[in-house]
């Protein structure tokens, strides 16, 4: 017993700090008890305090904003047909401040594979989405030509490329 419970705190220890070198907020919900626990480096994404969020889904819901259906199409996605949920989106912290988040999740499936829980992480992205977008937009905007490629040629042109060479996006 004493060699197991040993054995047991290292096995701890190590999926803590994995746990904590990947700055992913750990989520697990279990469907028998309609619960949910949150890590705390979750409620950290999000503005909160330990605990805050309680052990439901109430004030998740509330706070995924523009984006809750497309969140609940791709969770409806993963419960029934284990597509992959792997999905970014929109939520609103404690403090109003809306963040991008990446959430990935797998079901933990009973033996005739119904799901009984979820198990998923979530990070921060909104750095990463929002210096996409300014990019996107300076792109776009440049009245000079720019084209993106790589080695299997042009992925991507701005519309003053394209006014160049005489195209527009539907004939490309």
């Amino acid at each position: 017993r004493r060699k197991s419970g040993a054995e047991l705190r290292v096995s701890l220890e190590r999926l803590n700090v994995a746990t904590a070198a990947t700055n992913d907020g750990l989520w697990d919900w279990d469907f028998e008890t309609d619960r949910v626990w949150y890590s705390h480096r979750y409620e950290q994404i999000l503005g909160y305090q330990t605990g805050e969020l309680g052990d439901g889904l109430a004030l998740w819901r509330d706070i995924v904003t523009e984006d809750r259906e497309r969140v609940a199409n791709a969770l409806q996605a993963q419960l029934k047909a284990n597509t992959p949920f792997d999905i970014e989106y929109r939520v609103t912290g404690q403090d109003g401040r809306v963040r991008w988040v990446h959430s990935s999740a797998a079901a933990v499936r009973d033996p005739s594979g119904a799901a009984k829980r979820l198990i998923g992480s979530t990070r921060d992205v909104t750095d990463r989405v929002l210096s996409e977008r300014k990019f996107q937009v300076l792109f776009e905007s440049s009245s000079e030509p720019h084209l993106i490629y790589d080695e299997t040629g042009i992925i991507d042109c701005n519309q003053a490329a394209l006014s160049t060479i005489g195209a527009d996006r539907k004939s490309t």
